[in-house]
């Protein structure tokens, strides 16, 4: 399971990273080319520049996230593999539109959360008062 999930990380990251890259390293050094200490800073600076802006997109996080469970799940506890399931959220597109359906509206699903919590504590409390004897 550990080789298979590797395969599916590298085929992604293969196909992925070169697209990334290409939109994200930009280097604009004019005319003449700066010294060799200076384009070594402004390398690093970019490299950072570029491995932050890899490591926020949503994708490659979820895919190095996979290869991590597959091997917790291989040397640790089999439940890592669990994570694996997740996997259907994003091969199918109706189940990407359910879940943006409940990501997006998210206020309003807190608030109705808290509105719920409101209301179990009140009815706890009135059943408390008129029960107390049962609890």
């Amino acid at each position: 399971m550990t080789v298979c999930s590797g395969f599916v990380v590298l085929f992604f990251l293969f196909k992925n990273v070169p697209l990334i890259l290409k939109k994200n390293w930009i280097v604009k050094y004019g005319k003449n080319p700066p010294g060799f200490i200076k384009r070594i800073v402004t390398n690093l600076k970019l490299f950072l520049k570029v491995f932050f802006i890899f490591m926020q997109e949503i994708e490659v996080i979820y895919y190095i996230a996979y290869g991590a469970m597959a091997v917790l799940g291989t040397f640790f506890h089999p439940l890592f593999f669990t994570f694996h399931l997740t996997e259907i959220l994003i091969r199918y597109p109706t189940l990407k539109n359910v879940m943006k359906s409940v990501s997006i509206p998210r206020k309003s699903f807190y608030l109705t959360f808290i509105l719920f919590l409101i209301l179990v504590y009140s009815f706890t409390v009135l059943s408390y008062n008129f029960f107390h004897t049962d609890y």
